[in-house]
């Protein structure tokens, strides 16, 4: 933990290398961000993006505004009749950092592990087995950490950190391993109440207040690890929460691992899925070069094979 987040207690931020503006942060046991569904020894970790200049033009609430009577719809089919009320709950919206009160325009988060299984995994998420495809989950981060000497794992993930020039019989300081999921705020849910996840207006930047004043008490924000058909919890009987086996719409899943105690952090984009997939891809499994391009692989022409490609993270000096 102190070697990714500095101390059990604090949170480290990380700038990629060259500095394009965009960074991570790792927390420790801080408390920040800990979600409902939170178990085990899984922290949370943030990737921010460009500030926002304007509002959202697809959120001009600033949050995705879902109408009572759509709420409310008894019979939800979201493979079919009703792929568009599905994908209102998915909208990625604006982050507001608390403290700060600075908006940006694009805000990645979930909570990263250095044990055997994913965080969601650990907090029983029936979809985690369909991540790949019906019945097809994730390797496990316990398959997929750096192994001496290279070849020893049945998993291609297991060798990167060796493929980048590393010393066979020097393991890593600390790895890690986190599926990220993009920033929501839907609303107006007005049977509940959720003030206490806004806090009061002295949480937030003099002047600013809660994001969405008075209204905040009826938006719910997150990052959205919820199950597709999250629209058919409106069904009498059903919690897709809870129970659902259709994995969240867009995500990505990283394995980093920090070579030297002084050094910085090593990435490497492991699978992902977005909008237009139907599950998610590893990128080691990739059989076409375009293909490979669009999940940020590396392309072996003479093996016609496809690998996850490494980048880079420095320390990064109070970005806020």
């Amino acid at each position: 933990i102190d070697q990714l987040s500095g101390a059990a207690n604090q949170a480290l931020a990380w700038a990629s290398t060259p500095d394009n503006g965009n960074y991570w942060v790792i927390h420790g046991c801080d408390g920040a961000g800990l979600m409902n569904d939170f178990l085990g020894q899984n922290f949370y970790i943030e990737q921010f993006f460009e500030y926002a200049s304007t509002v959202n033009p697809l959120q001009p609430a600033g949050y995705t505004v879902i109408s009572q009577d759509q709420q409310s719809q008894q019979k939800v089919d979201c493979h079919a009749t009703d792929i568009a009320l599905c994908w209102l709950y998915h909208q990625p919206s604006f982050f507001t950092h608390p403290g700060t009160s600075i908006v940006y325009s694009r805000y990645n988060a979930g909570m990263w592990t250095n044990g055997d299984d994913w965080p969601d995994q650990v907090a029983k998420k029936r979809w985690m087995k369909n991540m790949l495809g019906n019945n097809i989950p994730l390797p496990t981060p316990s398959a997929m950490k750096s192994v001496a000497p290279p070849g020893s794992s049945s998993e291609p993930e297991a060798a990167l950190l060796w493929a980048e020039g590393m010393n066979d019989d020097t393991p890593p300081v600390a790895e890690a391993f986190a599926i990220m999921y993009p920033w929501v705020c839907n609303g107006l849910f007005m049977n509940n109440d959720y003030s206490q996840f806004w806090g009061i207006d002295g949480n937030w930047a003099t002047g600013k207040g809660v994001p969405f004043g008075k209204d905040s008490t009826h938006i719910n924000c997150y990052y959205d690890n919820e199950p597709w058909d999250t629209a058919a919890a409106s069904i009498p009987g059903y919690d897709p929460h809870n129970y659902s086996d259709q994995p969240p719409p867009v995500w990505q899943a990283y394995k980093f691992a920090k070579p030297t105690q002084g050094g910085g952090i090593l990435g490497w984009l492991i699978a992902a899925k977005y909008k237009n997939d139907q599950y998610g891809v590893r990128v080691s499994s990739i059989t076409s070069r375009d293909k490979c391009g669009g999940y940020n692989g590396k392309w072996d022409p003479d093996n016609n094979t496809c690998s996850p490609t490494e980048f880079s993270l420095s320390a990064k000096d109070n970005p806020w």
